[in-house]
């Protein structure tokens, strides 16, 4: 707005100065006329003053003229030259007028008639010369003035760069200081997230022994799981526990080969995985949860990156494998997109297909864009189909929940993008959206996304009632 504003005075003031230099050119033709006719002097002082006046005028509109382009260097050069074309002209224009006036007044000092006396004649030649140094030291100061106006003008111009150079400066300063204060807060969280991630493998590996005499010659055990981090343990076992770490070190590598299973020497083994964990006192192993696949919906970006976060990359340190399980868990479009990484470093191609995923599947806006799409395309529900519109309920919550999560919730908030969801409600239902409508315009309340999800889920578990449902039907 402030550019337009002063897109909008410089227009104005260019048009002013030329309406001051159109009115310039007709005093001067004015002139040319008087001199060509040999104008009386009385005349021709009154037109040195209306150009002197009207000049003045123009100096006055491209001053101003010329501190709006102070941005612009070309346009500022090109306005200089054109004052100083009509300067040029003016002082030609003043110079013919002194000339002429000068002109006469020596025709009237020679024109001495046999009446005037010596000493008229000399009174006459010192008025000649005093009027010859009127308008050469009226020239002088109009110059004088106008290069004074020039100078302050170009000082102007000079305070105006550096202050705007301050300002970028501190508009630098301010971006760098808001990005180190975001870097702080990263650092900050990926130091929290290593710490528990150690706290919960600590508490993983510190398993306590079963009570017995312990050996006064302890060794040192270690084992590595195959899904699970690396574990050590030092414990010291008798004889008389023998067979209880035989039935312990059986029951926990389940699912193994005999050839994989180390035999069984003095040394207590404990194996514990973090995607597998027993319950304490249960006997109870936890499924391993299952890694979701990506076919390139947005709407699915998240879930899958927080299961491939929680089953792949915490649970191994190599990058070539983590690379190699995100090209096979992504299928479809995303695959497309980020296949072309598998020739390069692992460690290398595993950033790049993070950041690829992130840019094409993951930004805010193309998630917010699925997820209204899928709310306001579809067919319209039948009146019959309460399952649908329980469906329908619950999709709009989601996505409500998914658009203020992100920030885009006023995205869908449109008249247009309401009205569409509208469209797909049964035909008894949009009337009773009509009244509810119009209740929260005379509340002073605009009708948005969240009210059509609360009066839909009203009526979808209306007609779902699991007692009363079948009465309306």
């Amino acid at each position: 707005s402030v550019d337009r504003e002063l897109v909008e005075k410089i227009g104005a003031l260019n048009l002013s100065k030329a309406a001051c230099i159109e009115g310039l050119s007709l005093l001067y033709k004015d002139v040319e006329v008087l001199l060509a006719n040999d104008a009386p002097k009385e005349e021709l002082n009154c037109y040195l003053e209306k150009i002197s006046v009207s000049f003045g005028y123009f100096q006055t509109v491209h001053l101003d003229y010329c501190q709006g382009l102070e941005s612009k260097p070309e346009l500022l050069t090109e306005a200089l030259y054109l004052y100083n074309k009509q300067l040029r002209k003016k002082l030609d224009i003043v110079s013919k007028l002194h000339n002429t006036m000068r002109g006469e007044a020596e025709r009237e000092m020679f024109d001495v008639r046999p009446e005037d006396s010596v000493s008229r004649a000399g009174s006459r030649r010192s008025s000649r010369s005093s009027l010859g140094s009127v308008p050469s030291s009226a020239s002088s100061s109009e110059i004088r003035r106008i290069r004074a106006k020039q100078a302050v003008a170009r000082l102007k111009m000079k305070q105006l760069k550096q202050r705007q150079e301050l300002l970028k400066q501190e508009e630098k300063i301010k971006m760098n200081r808001e990005m180190l204060d975001i870097r702080n807060e990263i650092e900050q969280a990926d130091l929290e997230a290593q710490i528990i991630d150690n706290d919960e493998c600590a508490d993983a590996c510190n398993v306590q022994p079963p009570a017995g005499k312990l050996d006064p010659n302890p060794k040192e055990c270690v084992q590595r799981d195959t899904e699970g981090p690396l574990c050590t343990s030092i414990v010291r076992p008798t004889q008389s526990t023998e067979n209880n770490m035989m039935e312990t070190h059986s029951s926990i590598n389940l699912g193994r080969t005999e050839e994989q299973i180390p035999p069984i020497g003095p040394c207590y083994h404990l194996t514990l995985s973090l995607t597998t964990s027993r319950a304490p006192g249960k006997g109870f192993v936890l499924p391993k949860p299952d890694l979701l696949k990506f076919d390139g919906n947005p709407l699915n970006y998240w879930g899958f990156i927080r299961s491939f976060e929680n089953t792949v990359e915490r649970n191994t340190f190599n990058e070539n494998e983590k690379l190699m399980y995100l090209l096979q868990y992504c299928t479809g479009e995303a695959n497309k997109v980020i296949r072309s990484c598998a020739m390069m470093n692992p460690a290398e191609g595993y950033k790049a297909v993070r950041k690829l995923l992130k840019e094409r599947f993951g930004h805010p806006y193309k998630i917010a864009m699925s997820c209204i799409r899928n709310v306001i395309n579809g067919v319209q529900i039948k009146a019959s189909d309460s399952a649908g519109l329980l469906a329908f309920a619950d999709q709009l919550m989601e996505c409500e929940a998914t658009l203020d999560a992100i920030g885009y919730l006023d995205e869908v908030n449109s008249s247009d993008n309401l009205g569409r969801v509208v469209e797909r409600l049964p035909y008894h239902l949009k009337a009773k959206w009509l009244e509810r409508a119009q209740d929260l315009l005379e509340a002073g309340k605009r009708p948005r996304l969240n009210h059509i999800s609360e009066f839909v889920m009203a009526r979808a578990k209306s007609a779902n009632n699991p007692i009363f449902a079948a009465v309306s039907t």
